[in-house]
């Protein structure tokens, strides 16, 4: 007699809104800040994290297909 058993992982909780978007409000206040000291290494850090994303999301796009 063979028995079978389903495990069960508890259901994710969803993120709230304020969380979501918590990453985007703090990227804000990371750039400003150093803004205000250097216009110049804020836009390398700008590009750096838009660059950065590019290419994560080329990466991920390639794996799924």
């Amino acid at each position: 007699m063979r028995f079978c058993s389903n495990m069960t992982a508890p259901a994710s909780r969803k993120k709230e809104g304020a969380f979501k978007l918590l990453p985007v409000i703090g990227g804000f206040v990371l750039f400003s800040l150093v803004a205000l000291f250097d216009q110049r290494i804020a836009l390398a850090l700008a590009i750096g994290t838009i660059g950065f994303a590019g290419i994560s999301m080329v990466v991920a796009l390639a794996r799924k297909h």
